[in-house]
Order: structure tokens, then sequence, then C-alpha cells
């Protein structure tokens, strides 16, 4: 664990899982702010800034994005592509037109290798054997480990949960892969989707402002399916 004030500087991240349901049993919602810098052998690492988790309705989870993009100016904000997207879109929308800001969205394609969650638990624990995964202190530091230290790859449970894991994990695939790596055209591709989803983001905020909240454009191709763990997924 290190102070906020010692994270180096670098990209900030938004991670987000979305488990939309008011069952008292259902998963949580997570956002989590991430920070990815090198450290002095030239290695992506990245620290977590920030977590909220807990069962959201969708303008509640809207809200919370729109007050950590607020706080942390992200670069860019990774969320799964599931088939309520469209929907919570809307509601995003919404948000960042009352709050007066651009909210970055990046839809990516939801991981539906073998062993995703497994492999996602596995990345984020070789970067910590590593050092290169570390937490800047705050509230949610306690919460978070008790859930990382239930993790066994397995499926959720009542008393057992992994949305906080989930939405650290999604920075660390797309950004810091542990296992392998990224080619240079990968990295160049995802750099363009970047400045894009950017590009969208602002043009729903004017849009918006326009001709409404609810309004959505339709989005930019979404990101491409990339198997980072080739030889894990055999």
């Amino acid at each position: 664990i290190v102070s906020a004030k010692d994270v180096p500087a670098g990209d900030t991240i938004l991670g987000v899982v979305i488990a939309i349901s008011e069952n008292r049993y259902a998963d949580n919602s997570c956002v989590t702010a991430v920070r990815i810098y090198k450290n002095s052998a030239g290695e992506s690492c990245l620290t977590v800034l920030d977590m909220i988790a807990d069962r959201f309705r969708a303008s509640e989870l809207a809200i919370h994005l729109a007050r950590f993009t607020q706080k942390h100016s992200p670069r860019t904000v990774l969320i799964e592509k599931s088939v309520s997207h469209d929907l919570i879109q809307a509601e995003i929308n919404r948000a960042a037109f009352n709050f007066g800001i651009t909210i970055p969205v990046w839809w990516i394609p939801i991981d539906k290798q073998k062993s995703a969650k497994f492999i996602r638990l596995k990345g984020l624990e070789t970067l910590l054997m590593a050092g290169r995964l570390k937490f800047a202190n705050g509230d949610y530091i306690d919460s978070f480990f008790r859930e990382l230290t239930k993790q066994d790859g397995k499926k959720s449970s009542s008393s057992k949960k992994d949305d906080r894991c989930d939405a650290v994990g999604i920075v660390q695939r797309m950004f810091v892969p542990a296992i392998g790596g990224i080619n240079a055209v990968d990295l160049e591709e995802t750099k363009k989707i970047l400045a894009e989803q950017r590009q969208k983001a602002m043009m729903n905020q004017n849009y918006a402002r326009i001709f409404g909240s609810s309004s959505v454009l339709p989005s930019v191709p979404e990101a491409p399916v990339r198997n980072y763990f080739p030889h894990l997924s055999r």
C-alpha cells in the first residue's frame, strides 16, 4: 500500500463492472480508478487509486461513474459490452450532461475465453508478486482485500464476490498484460480506438446538450477481441 501522493504520473483508467439487480444475493457493480505508468525498468505497472462497489441501479451507477470521472479525469472508461449496454449508455449520457463533463466510455467485448476468471486473477497475482501492482491508501482497501483473499477462480456466490477484482482485471487485461505481450500493431490500434472513443464521448455530450440528455449516437467500432494468454486457454 502506498500513499496517493506517491503514485507516479501516468494514464488513469476507470474499470467498470456492471451487475444491475436489486436481488439481495446479486453480484455488485463496481467502479475503480487505476493509474498506469512505467517503472524504472520500463515495465508497465498499475496502482489502484479508488474504488466503489455495491448493488446499484443503472442511474445510480451512472452517477458514481460521473463522480469518478470528475474526480480522476480518466483517459478512458472500460466497460464490458453487455446486452443492455445501450440503456446503460443512455444513463451515462444523462449523468455526463447533468455534471457537465465528458465520460469517454470504451465498450469492450466480454471475455469469453476458457477459465477467463482464473486467468484474470493469475494476471493480477503475477503483477502483485513482481511489485507491478500496488494500491493507494483509501477507504476501499479493507473491503477490496477481504474480497481478494477469498478468490479461487470459481464462480461468485452470496458469500464470495469478485466484482472488485474483475474491475481491476479489466484494466490489467487491456493495458498491462502480465503474461505474454501486446505487439506494436495492437498498441497502435488501441491508441487509435481510445482517440475515437474520446471524440465519440465529446460528440455525445454536445449532442445531448442540444437535443436532450437521453440521446445516444451510434457507437464507434468496438474494441477488437484479443487473446492475451493463448497458451493458457488451450
